[in-house]
């Protein structure tokens, strides 16, 4: 099938308020969708639309949803999006497609996006999919982003992306698999926001592995992304994958976030996450090349960073690897983070006026081992000073640069705290 220049989206199809949804198992195969919302009103002029364009996403699709081996070009407002509060997907299979917008596009229009929320009785799920070797170029906005998290009222039901294992070496069934998708925005002409991203904010659960990915370049925005905000549970493998996002603005290479959230002016902040990232080929980051970033909350974060190659950055970047517990050190929080960091390449940062930063930072913002705790696993002595932390983490990652100045002769530095903890991984 092929369906040229219409005026508002190629296939657009919506719920109502009711139980009934507005459509049941869905699938669109080999065939072309170009210059869909041609009269150029909404950035929800997609390809193919499952979404409410006159107000609140409501049951749009259960079942399953088949999208494979098509061509998605030149869209206003992108290729394919799904936005929903209710119903569940079972099953999403996005595979082989060719998705590309016209660099003169203005509107921020992404390549596939998925928003899975929820109201206060109801939420959307997403129980398993594959989105794998897809080809998205030019995107305005986003390569492939699936975004969750119901936040219409504090204790609403939880949103699905998967169902959280728990462990990112073993996934189980219901989870979600990006892989071998090569995203690329035009080099004049960058993508506005990220490239992969997957996480959720509020209520939620997500499994997901982001893998072997070729190619992630020309944005604005991370390269990858994962995160959970407010009581979200995320698993998360991030393997195998190369990104040059060529970014600006500080953004950085991939980000890792857990942090609070914000409900009805209820602070709702026991974010848990646990992921492996490992394998990964990190180039042309303006931030951090890999930040995992523990914010102020009482959550959770397990990170094992391991056998990763991180390039130089801009010459505005700031270090290779950032893992941190803590942003503002906010006695009212006190988050726990673990994290194994092993057998990295890190190339040193320029860091303006202070010299060249280590391979690795280590930003601690608390000087107490029972407060915005940072273990590392298998440090010792525990509690450890910052200056045996360094020792510790900077011999487990010989292929680490060391900097200057402050940073002379680290491969790895602690730029804030001491009393570093020993901790253990549950994977």
């Amino acid at each position: 099938m092929t369906i040229t220049a219409t005026n508002n989206a190629g296939i657009y199809a919506t719920g109502t308020t009711g139980s009934e949804a507005g459509v049941t198992n869905f699938s669109f195969t080999n065939g072309e969708i170009s210059s869909a919302g041609d009269g150029g009103g909404l950035n929800t002029d997609n390809g193919i639309s499952f979404n409410n364009q006159a107000g609140a996403n409501t049951k749009n699709i259960d079942g399953t949803l088949t999208v494979t081996n098509d061509k998605l070009l030149g869209n206003f407002g992108g290729g394919l999006t799904v936005a929903q509060n209710d119903g569940t997907i079972s099953n999403a299979t996005v595979n082989n497609n060719l998705i590309t917008q016209a660099t003169s596009d203005s509107i921020d229009a992404g390549g596939v996006q998925f928003s899975i929320e929820g109201t206060a009785g109801a939420a959307a799920g997403l129980t398993k999919g594959t989105f794998t070797n897809n080809t998205i170029n030019n995107s305005r906005d986003n390569g492939i982003v699936l975004g969750g998290g119901n936040t219409a009222a504090v204790g609403a039901p939880a949103t699905t992306i998967g169902t959280s294992s728990g462990n990112p070496t073993a996934l189980g069934t219901n989870k979600v698999t990006i892989s071998s998708n090569t995203i690329a925005g035009d080099p004049a002409n960058k993508m506005n926001t990220d490239g992969i991203l997957v996480g959720s904010s509020g209520f939620g659960s997500v499994n997901a592995e982001i893998i072997n990915n070729p190619t992630i370049t020309n944005l604005k925005g991370q390269a990858l992304g994962i995160g959970t905000a407010g009581a979200v549970t995320g698993t998360f493998s991030v393997t195998g994958n190369t990104a040059n996002p060529s970014n600006i603005l500080g953004s950085d290479g991939f980000g890792i976030n857990t942090d609070k959230r914000t409900i009805s002016a209820t602070t709702v902040a026991t974010p848990t996450l646990n992921a492996v990232v490992s394998g990964n080929t990190i180039s042309g980051y303006d931030g951090y090349g890999i930040h995992s970033l523990v914010r102020d909350h009482n959550g959770t974060a397990r990170v094992r960073i391991a056998n990763n190659t991180v390039n130089a950055g801009t010459a505005t970047s700031t270090a290779s690897i950032e893992a941190s517990s803590g942003s503002s050190g906010n006695a009212s929080f006190n988050p726990t983070a673990c994290y194994d960091i092993t057998g990295n390449t890190a190339a040193q940062g320029p860091n303006g006026g202070a010299g060249n930063t280590s391979g690795i930072l280590m930003d601690k913002l608390s000087s107490s081992s029972t407060t915005y705790i940072f273990g590392i696993v298998g440090l010792s002595p525990s509690p450890a000073t910052a200056a045996q932390a360094e020792s510790f983490v900077g011999g487990n990652n010989p292929a680490s640069a060391t900097g200057t100045s402050f940073y002379a002769g680290k491969r790895a530095s602690a730029d804030n705290g001491t009393n570093f903890t020993s901790c253990t991984l549950p994977f």
